[in-house]
């Protein structure tokens, strides 16, 4: 026993503790699922107050611009 005293001791006794709490934080960090987000429930009064969104128009539709009517008739003077 006098060559073991200091595995015996209680300082080591804490280590031991230490180390197995720390090995278990680690664990459970590694191997625990990520926490969930809250999830925000909305009122349903202030859900059916709301107006609905107006209407999308649609885009407006590029008309190709007619050339210019020819004179066809000349008169020479």
């Amino acid at each position: 026993m006098k060559d073991n005293w200091f595995w015996h001791s209680s300082f080591m006794a804490w280590v031991e503790g230490a180390l197995l709490d720390l090995t278990n934080w680690v664990w459970n960090k590694r191997h625990s699922s990520p926490p969930k987000k809250a999830v925000v429930k909305k009122d349903p009064v202030l859900e059916q107050s709301k107006e609905p969104p107006p209407p999308k128009k649609a885009p407006a539709k590029k008309v190709a611009k007619k050339a210019p009517a020819k004179k066809t008739t000349w008169t020479a003077k």
